[in-house]
């Protein structure tokens, strides 16, 4: 209780400090999301966590959006963070994607009131299984996605492997938590510079881990079967959306080489990679990574005024 305590102080605290709120909506069919929010602006930026992590991942990259303009939705997707998991839900990434569609629809709404009938679009940035989820956004539902933005997004591979998918061959499992002593080393394999982190944060974490093990064993069973049976390299030339391939050039979980395939493969793409940095630039690199997506949308705003 102490550890979960002092956490929610902590991260409450950091959360204000950077203009974020807490908040949560329901969705409906029994669905809620526990979500930040930060800003008013109408260029909405949805940002979209990786498996295992949490809302949290985004608060001081949230932070230089808002500065910059934008208005900032992060929730916990299902079975994450505050966002208990259901037992017969279904944690594939086309769903997760149709999840956060509900979402979208009851924080902004579907349509403009006072303009066309044309849906609500915002830009969409996703890490690691969110990118995943955020390709699936831009395949499924076009009409609402202005931009995308993949940060070290999972699914898709490069030509060489990971360093995760190496371990994962011979049977290791450097990104399971059960003590303080394996989210050391889970971060440490994740993040080239890892912030520090108290005590009863990371007992917080192992607290978290465990109440979500049954969803989070789900979400994994699913990306490693869709990984096999519904590759998504061969769709990637159906999206429209401009893109940005953002990266950590030292990630050790997604290889650098499937930015080059993004990239490749993406229409309308163009790739930063930002060295010195892992698997979370938005943890690690906030500034830097922030800066990327909002030079990125600014660009996109100036050609949309000269066109």
């Amino acid at each position: 209780m102490a550890a979960e305590w002092l956490s929610s102080v902590m991260m409450g605290a950091n959360k204000w400090w950077n203009g974020l709120y807490s908040r949560t909506i329901d969705v409906g069919d029994g669905l809620r999301f526990p979500y930040l929010e930060g800003g008013s602006s109408r260029e909405i930026v949805l940002l979209i966590h990786g498996y295992g992590d949490s809302k949290e991942t985004w608060i001081e990259y949230s932070s230089f959006l808002v500065k910059n303009g934008y208005r900032v939705l992060a929730p916990d997707l299902l079975g994450h963070g505050e966002n208990d998991g259901h037992a017969d839900a279904d944690y594939g990434t086309a769903a997760q994607a149709h999840r956060l569609i509900k979402f979208l629809d009851r924080t902004v709404g579907k349509r403009y009131e006072d303009e066309s009938s044309d849906p609500i679009s915002v830009h969409v940035a996703g890490n690691s299984m969110g990118g995943w989820i955020s390709l699936q956004l831009a395949l499924h539902y076009p009409e609402r996605v202005r931009s995308l933005t993949l940060i070290c997004s999972a699914g898709v591979d490069g030509d060489q492997k990971s360093e995760l998918d190496i371990a994962m061959e011979r049977g290791e499992q450097p990104m399971s938590v059960e003590s303080r002593e394996d989210v050391d080393r889970m971060l440490n394999f994740a993040l080239v510079n890892p912030p520090y982190i108290p005590w009863f944060y990371k007992d917080f974490i192992v607290q978290t881990r465990r109440r979500l093990a049954t969803p989070l064993a789900k979400v994994l069973e699913s990306l490693l079967t869709e990984k096999v049976d519904c590759p998504l390299v061969g769709q990637l030339k159906q999206i429209s959306a401009p893109t940005l391939v953002l990266w950590g050039a030292e990630d050790r979980l997604v290889h650098v080489s499937s930015a080059d395939v993004l990239e490749k493969n993406i229409p309308c793409a163009q790739k930063v990679v930002l060295e010195g940095v892992g698997h979370c630039p938005q943890v690690e690199a906030a500034e830097k990574a922030a800066l990327a997506q909002t030079t990125f949308l600014q660009s996109l705003a100036a050609q949309n005024e000269t066109s």
